[in-house]
């Protein structure tokens, strides 16, 4: 899974409709966006393996279920991370 990827789809299609730009999850399937949800919810009606990104860069993914019923529910992807050599403060790296 390539984080960046995933980033740039949400980011790319949140500058296509600014009026989602400060808000809600960017849906994303195989690294391309294909839709918006004003909050995390609904895992049914995803496909497994699909993404949600927030605007601060948390990403989940919507796991359990079939293609056909949907997923069961969305679950955190952790991001590997280093730390800044001043302050502590944590970068994420891409995979």
């Amino acid at each position: 899974m390539n984080l960046c990827a995933i980033e740039d789809a949400a980011t790319t299609w949140r500058m296509a409709n600014p009026e989602h730009m400060c808000d809600g999850v960017v849906l994303v399937w195989r690294e391309a966006a294909y839709g918006w949800k004003n909050e995390l919810r609904d895992p049914q009606h995803e496909r497994p393996g699909a993404l949600a990104i927030d605007v601060r860069g948390n990403v989940w993914e919507a796991i359990g279920g079939n293609d056909q019923d949907g997923a069961q529910e969305w679950e955190s992807i952790e991001r590997p991370c280093i730390e800044g050599a001043g302050g502590g403060l944590a970068y994420p790296l891409a995979p």
